[in-house]
């Protein structure tokens, strides 16, 4: 419930939603690590008009609360307070006059991203805007992560453009305000639902001990390396091919791609009890749309044997998520922290995120397509599928840990996940144990480490009784035999008897 702070402030305090706690204790570890500074840029095309976007940004800061939040520690627990935002000027750079006017804005975005954010005093965002031709901009804005989800981005970034085409602050769609969003969060808590969707997830995950991984390097307890991460496209026709076959078998597109994962994952491990991670919104139907952090990490656990095919796995994704779903308020910390107390980590090292969204962004005059920066720590691996749902390629993002991965594995790795993907629509119905995983070229490496030294045939006997004539002709006195008589007694039989 919400506290009144002690100090002269006289600041009423909220709790922290599980999300939210999640992220806080991981940067405690560290303050001054960066990972969890998310967000976004929108290239721009056309005229667009920098008074009236700058004005419409300043009226969205001061009207969403989230953005105004700072964060305190008494007695060893954490909250949030609420302050007024004080927006300044959008902050501008015109690198038209430079020799690489991309690499340029690029460098200067991944120093913008990684500056460092203040948890107590804040602000906990930064927005900019960078011209790179006459009629070229990239528009961006970063925040914490403690602050912002995916869910919340959306709905702050439809709602910057829509108002900048209506030149007016288009009235908020949000049914509760952030801070009722948080005392939603902690209703659930005392709520009896707390209690079942604990036990459910005792219950789903009960066995699971060591998550499968493809490295054997160890995880590090605490680890705040920013990830690193590689991709490559896969064509929209088979990204249609894909969306075709799960809607023949009644299957949405993530089940598909987690089935692909996991039978790489099986291929690889030799696992048949895995566990993937699988992110969602955490929120229900009344803080849907509100600006803030209520993200959530669902565990689907399947069972895979060898003669499985990817249908078979995708239609278990399919059931395991349709159930986990119900349950999705249940912060993953939690589950976490009773693993702890057995001496267990995360139920999952590997995660599907499926972000399938428009990505365009109308400003009239002028045109946007909108590109998500890395952000998180990554344990170990994460797959990102982005449709843009514009007609063109899909990008599969692997993120990964730098200390557990070198960028050559990450890239062999999402190139075999990849193909599995490929294979799904003509070979999804063909035992996992036939498909191919190696290319030629792998395959002839693995045979070859894997032969003994050249033997000739027709020298050397190599059926039983012909060796067992050489080695009685060698050591003909040596034991060949021993037997029990009884239980203090025993005997042998020389190889020449």
């Amino acid at each position: 419930m919400p506290r009144e702070m002690t100090d002269q402030a006289h600041e009423v305090l909220y709790p922290l939603t599980g999300a939210q706690r999640n992220v806080w204790f991981h940067q405690k570890i560290d303050l001054t690590a960066t990972p969890y500074n998310a967000g976004q840029h929108i290239l721009i095309e056309g005229k667009l008009d920098i008074q009236r976007l700058d004005f419409i940004q300043q009226k969205l800061i001061e009207d969403t609360e989230i953005l105004g939040i700072r964060f305190v520690e008494l007695d060893h627990e954490p909250y949030q307070a609420f302050f007024a935002v004080s927006p300044s000027a959008l902050s501008q750079w015109d690198l038209r006059k430079d020799l690489n006017p991309e690499l340029a804005s690029e460098k200067l975005l991944s120093a913008q991203q990684h500056l460092h954010f203040d948890l107590e005093k804040g602000p906990l965002f930064r927005f900019g805007l960078i011209r790179i031709e006459d009629e070229r901009w990239i528009w961006f804005w970063f925040y914490h992560h403690i602050i912002m989800d995916g869910a919340g981005v959306a709905s702050m970034l439809t709602r910057l453009v829509e108002s900048y085409r209506s030149n007016t602050l288009v009235p908020s769609e949000v049914a509760l305000s952030w801070s009722q969003a948080v005392q939603e969060d902690n209703n659930y808590r005392q709520s009896p639902q707390w209690k079942d969707d604990s036990e459910y997830w005792r219950q789903t995950l009960d066995g699971i001990l060591t998550p499968a991984s493809l490295t054997s390097h160890p995880p590090t307890i605490g680890d705040l390396q920013t990830c690193e991460t590689t991709s490559i496209e896969l064509e929209r026709i088979d990204f249609d091919r894909i969306a075709s076959w799960g809607k023949q078998h009644n299957l949405s597109l993530y089940p598909c791609f987690a089935a692909a994962v996991a039978a790489y994952l099986s291929r690889m491990t030799g696992e048949k009890d895995l566990c993937l991670g699988c992110p969602t919104d955490g929120r229900n139907r009344k803080t849907r749309a509100t600006p803030g952090m209520l993200t959530n990490i669902l565990s689907l656990r399947i069972q895979i044997s060898s003669d499985e095919n990817l249908l078979a796995i995708a239609r278990q994704f399919s059931i395991q998520l349709k159930q986990a779903l119900r349950h999705r308020q249940y912060p993953l910390g939690e589950i976490v922290k009773q693993r702890l107390t057995q001496n267990l980590s995360e139920p999952f090292s590997v995660l599907v995120n499926l972000e399938s969204f428009d990505h365009h962004a109308d400003f009239g005059t002028a045109q946007g397509t909108l590109y998500t920066r890395a952000s998180e720590p990554v344990a170990d691996l994460q797959l990102f599928i982005f449709d843009r749902r514009d007609n063109g390629s899909v990008e599969l993002r692997l993120a990964y840990n730098s200390r557990r991965y070198s960028a050559k594995q990450a890239n062999t790795h999402l190139i075999k996940i990849s193909q599995l993907i490929q294979l799904l629509a003509s070979s999804g119905e063909q035992s996992i144990a036939t498909l191919s995983i190696l290319d030629h070229a792998q395959r002839a490496t693995v045979l070859k480490d894997s032969c003994g030294p050249l033997v000739d045939l027709s020298v050397q006997p190599q059926s039983l009784p012909a060796l067992f004539a050489a080695q009685v002709a060698a050591s003909p006195d040596n034991p060949a035999l021993i037997f029990e008589l009884s239980a203090d007694s025993s005997s042998s039989m020389r190889y020449d008897e």
